[in-house]
């Protein structure tokens, strides 16, 4: 009936370190791996792109600076209470076409604490493409005073 043997499989006793080693090899699982760690980045971290990036002090005020494209200046809510500085800004857009309608949504908000010394009354922001500027102006009555590092 059968001319020849059937071949056996043979038991290997490392097929568990073999098969991890082989699809770590494989292009598919490697390319799995690193997109399933870039979607856990990008949930765990949140859209890296977005927030302030330079905060900045010179003689007479702070200066903050942030990459938020795709608003508008009139977008834009800048608050203070307190010593909190909150910035938000939403963007709703919605279109019709012979196609069906289309929707854009975006928002952004961001919280900081203010520096002592500011004066709240003459805070001034100005958007221009996609940079979020505010100026922060010093109050003089209250003096830096540099302090002086000393080695322990």
């Amino acid at each position: 009936m059968f001319d020849k043997p059937i071949p056996r499989k043979q038991k290997n006793h490392d097929d568990e370190h073999s098969l991890s080693a082989r699809n770590h090899d494989d292009p598919v699982t490697a390319l799995r791996r690193d997109f399933d760690h870039l979607l856990s980045r990008f949930w765990d971290d949140g859209i890296p792109t977005r927030g302030f990036a330079n905060f900045d002090e010179n003689e007479s005020e702070y200066v903050m600076t942030a990459e938020v494209p795709g608003f508008e200046p009139d977008e834009f809510d800048v608050k203070v209470s307190g010593n909190v500085l909150t910035v938000k800004a939403e963007h709703k857009e919605e279109s019709g076409g012979k196609n069906g309608r289309s929707y854009r949504y975006g928002d952004y908000q961001q919280s900081f604490s203010l520096p002592v010394g500011v004066k709240e009354d003459q805070i001034d922001a100005t958007y221009h493409s996609g940079v979020l500027e505010i100026h922060l102006p010093k109050d003089e009555s209250t003096p830096s005073k540099r302090i002086q590092v000393t080695s322990a």
